[in-house]
């Protein structure tokens, strides 16, 4: 514990990592090299940071994905450890805080669940969800169809997001590619999806 307390010291108060709060919803706030060059970021991205230099020391660090907001749990034993809140410059939690935050975001109470560990590819894929959110509120197709890529990358099977693609490529006039996305349908032809649909789009991007 001691260990985490002078981590803790060292990346919010000497190097002053912290959320950021003017743009909350920049590109910059999840790319590593520019949250690391800015010291602000993101709940997930300053998690990120917080787990690799807490792996370089030889500490344990798990990523929690509460809904809405994203924390680290300092792993001092089996049974023994601390929430933390790397957004708020490294601020300690307990189990009524994580309560209140889900509250706040969802309306509903706080499950065994929501304090489950993230696997890595989990982070990666909430991170790149971020990135999406992001290009689409500030209207970037190109970027927009950059990080579905790389979405895609992470979970192939998703059908949404391979949707999603699809469009986006379109967009960017990527129409081979676009048309790649929708033959994965009929290739696999995944439950719940209209097919119909899917040839609607596909003679819509055959348009001349």
């Amino acid at each position: 514990r001691d260990q985490f307390d002078v981590l803790r010291r060292i990346v919010f108060k000497e190097l002053g990592f912290h959320g950021s709060r003017h743009e909350y919803y920049h590109p910059a706030n999840s790319h590593m090299h520019r949250v690391i060059d800015d010291r602000e970021g993101l709940p997930i991205s300053l998690g990120v940071v917080y787990m690799a230099l807490a792996k370089e020391l030889g500490l344990s660090v798990e990523g929690i994905g509460l809904p809405g907001h994203f924390v680290v749990r300092e792993v001092y034993s089996d049974d023994e450890g601390q929430l933390v809140d790397v957004f708020e410059r490294g601020e300690l939690l307990d189990r009524k805080d994580a309560e209140r935050i889900v509250r706040g975001n969802i309306g509903a109470s706080l499950t065994e669940l929501m304090l489950k560990p993230m696997t890595n590819l989990e982070i990666l894929r909430r991170i790149a969800n971020n990135l999406i959110g992001a290009a689409d509120r500030r209207r970037d197709p190109a970027a927009l169809r950059r990080y579905l890529e790389l979405a895609v990358t992470l979970d192939y099977d998703s059908t949404q997001l391979r949707g999603m693609r699809a469009l986006a490529r379109y967009q960017v006039k990527r129409q081979a590619m676009a048309l790649e996305d929708l033959q994965w349908f009929f290739d696999n032809r995944p439950e719940g999806i209209d097919l119909n649909r899917i040839e609607e789009l596909r003679q819509y991007f055959l348009r001349p």
